[in-house]
């Protein structure tokens, strides 16, 4: 047999049960011991300040490994952009002309045929050309300066910029070999 609902809400409310026509009073107690009933409320905001520091601080390692990331990111693309450019030059009769020259990376990468590539769909050249429209490609074309190979070879030095105000940069060099001056000059 069980105690009655109205037993129940009687204890619940007064503390009292009510059991076989007798009232016995019944002391409310708990099982936990009293040292370890919670937390106090200066125990929880120090929880809270340690999470807060140690959050702040590993949100502010994640953003510098992205940045990090990025950065290497623009290297590598700028290297290889920048070998692909070096090929061409290669691949053709004369190396360009002495000088230093700058203009945006994407007229060169037009000049070179790079966006041209049939395998790049019509998705891939417009986000390429969305990621580099504010690349710049300086280039520097010098003579060698040792007497037997001034006319055979040049220096050339590809400088690709990018980033806010042309704070990262990344620079290949390559000897040039002039095929039409010196047909007496054998190649490697």
């Amino acid at each position: 047999m069980g105690i009655p609902k109205m037993a129940l809400r009687c204890f619940q409310k007064t503390g009292i049960l009510i059991r076989d026509g007798y009232t016995k009073p019944v002391k409310k107690t708990s099982h936990i011991p009293l040292g370890t009933r919670g937390f106090t409320l200066v125990e929880i905001a120090v929880a809270i300040a340690i999470l807060g520091v140690g959050l702040t601080t590993l949100v502010t390692i994640q953003s510098r490994l992205a940045e990090a990331q990025l950065r290497e990111h623009n290297i590598m693309r700028a290297s290889l952009i920048g070998q692909y450019i070096m090929s061409k030059i290669e691949a053709g009769e004369t190396p360009p002309d002495e000088g230093k020259t700058s203009k945006q990376l994407l007229s060169k990468l037009k000049d070179v045929g790079y966006l041209d590539d049939e395998s790049m769909s019509k998705e891939a050249i417009e986000f390429e050309k969305r990621q580099l429209a504010h690349w710049t490609l300086e280039q520097t074309v010098t003579p060698v300066s040792i007497p037997p190979l001034e006319d055979a070879l040049r220096r050339i030095e590809l400088t690709i910029v990018w980033g806010e105000g042309g704070a990262e940069r990344h620079s290949l060099i390559y000897f040039a070999y002039n095929k039409t001056e010196n047909k007496n000059v054998s190649t490697p």
